[in-house]
Order: structure tokens, then sequence, then C-alpha cells
């Protein structure tokens, strides 16, 4: 891994921890940078098990924005996510 993506994955991880704490403080939302994955240019976030509400695009909106204003345009952001009941058996459907 070069020194660039290194440095790049860092400020990733620090503006992530900053706009995680807003979200917890403004929507109740527990989600903590988890890593960064360079084959498909995303970085992951974990939602805690604890979180009282489910993690939504619209939510991460910001968060996402600042990621590629600061580190990379093309860089994206993911959720995952152990706890399933925070959606609907139709939202979670592997019928396309």
């Amino acid at each position: 891994m070069s020194k660039t993506l290194q440095k790049d994955i860092k400020l990733a991880e620090r503006i992530c921890t900053d706009e995680c704490n807003r979200i917890y403080l403004e929507h109740d939302i527990d989600v903590v940078f988890d890593h960064y994955d360079n084959e498909v240019k995303t970085v992951y976030l974990r939602q805690s098990d604890n979180s009282t509400n489910p993690a939504e695009y619209s939510v991460l909106e910001l968060l996402e924005e600042q990621i590629k204003k600061r580190v990379n345009k093309k860089w994206n952001i993911g959720v995952l996510i152990s706890d399933l009941e925070f959606f609907d058996e139709e939202e979670i459907s592997n019928d396309f």
C-alpha cells in the first residue's frame, strides 16, 4: 500500500470520526469507521447493534461529500450492519 493511500485512509478515518460523532448526536445513529476497500473505492462504516436508528443514506450524505471533497472524489460510503431487524423483510429481500 502506497504512503499516499495510507495518508488518505487516515484522513478519511478522521473525517469519519468527526462526522460519526455529529450523526450520533443529531440522529442517534451509532456508526464508526471500519475499513477502506481499495478494490471498490469504498469507506465502510460499521453500525453498532445498540444503535437506536438505522443508518440511512440521507444521513450519511454529508459524510460522503466530505470524503469526496477532502480525500478522493471517487470514494464512496458503505455501511456494514449485522442486526437486520431495523429493516423490513421487503427491504432486505434478494428478489430483484
